[in-house]
């Protein structure tokens, strides 16, 4: 094994909703200009919540989360 084969990253897969019978999920979205500018306009503290949010309200998909600021915002649907 050579030195860039252990510190080479795999390779992320893609499940498309069709992988999961009955549920409307994605295991792996790419991030989109809207997600970002959605994201500036939520209020919340992590960065990360606010685009996490701001890709699920693009896509409809409600989150699995037990995260109590985004629960509590009511701005996307939860489950949990």
């Amino acid at each position: 094994m050579t030195a860039w084969q252990r510190t080479s990253k795999p390779r992320l897969s893609y499940r498309s909703e069709t992988d999961v019978p009955g549920m409307r999920c994605r295991a792996i979205e790419p991030l989109e200009w809207q997600d970002i500018k959605e994201a500036r306009l939520l209020p919340f503290r992590d960065p990360a919540d606010c685009l996490i949010v701001g890709t699920a309200i693009r896509l409809g998909y409600p989150l699995i989360t037990k995260d109590h600021e985004i629960v509590d915002s009511g701005l996307v649907e939860t489950i949990w």
